[in-house]
C-alpha cells in the first residue's frame, strides 16, 4: 500500500500555509529528522523525530497532522490535502544503485527485428 498527499496549494495559500511547511511537517512526522546527538565516552547516538510506531503505517493518522501556518495558527493538513491510496511494488529492482527495468516482447510468428 502506498499513500500519496495532494495538496490543494491555492486552499493552502488562502490558510496561509507555505509548502515547505508542508514538507517539513511531514517529514517530521514520518521521516528522518535528526534532532540532537547524545555522546558518551564511547560513542555518539543520534536521535530522530517521528509519529509513535502505531500511527506510522495507518493512513487515518493523516487527518491529526497539523502544520503552522505563516501567522503561526495550527491548521489541519485535511483542510486544504488529500490522501490518496494505491497499491506499490513489493520490490523494487536497481542496477547498482539506480532503478532498472526489464522490458520483454513478443514478436508476431514470423517476425523479425532485422531490417528488411
Amino acid at each position: 500500500m502506498q499513500v500519496s498527499v495532494e495538496v490543494d496549494r491555492e486552499k493552502a495559500s488562502r490558510l496561509n500555509v507555505l509548502t515547505q511547511a508542508i514538507d517539513d511537517t511531514l517529514y517530521d512526522a514520518f521521516g528522518q529528522r535528526q534532532v540532537s546527538t547524545i555522546f558518551t565516552q564511547l560513542n555518539q547516538y543520534r536521535v530522530v523525530l517521528e509519529v509513535e510506531p502505531q500511527y506510522q503505517f495507518n493512513p487515518e493518522s493523516l487527518n491529526r497532522i497539523y502544520v503552522k501556518s505563516s501567522t503561526g495558527r495550527m491548521v489541519p493538513l485535511s483542510a486544504f490535502a488529500k490522501a490518496k491510496i494505491a497499491t506499490a511494488p513489493l520490490t523494487i529492482v536497481h542496477q547498482g544503485q539506480f532503478p532498472a527495468v526489464t522490458l520483454s516482447f513478443n514478436l508476431k510468428p514470423g517476425g523479425s527485428l532485422a531490417r528488411p
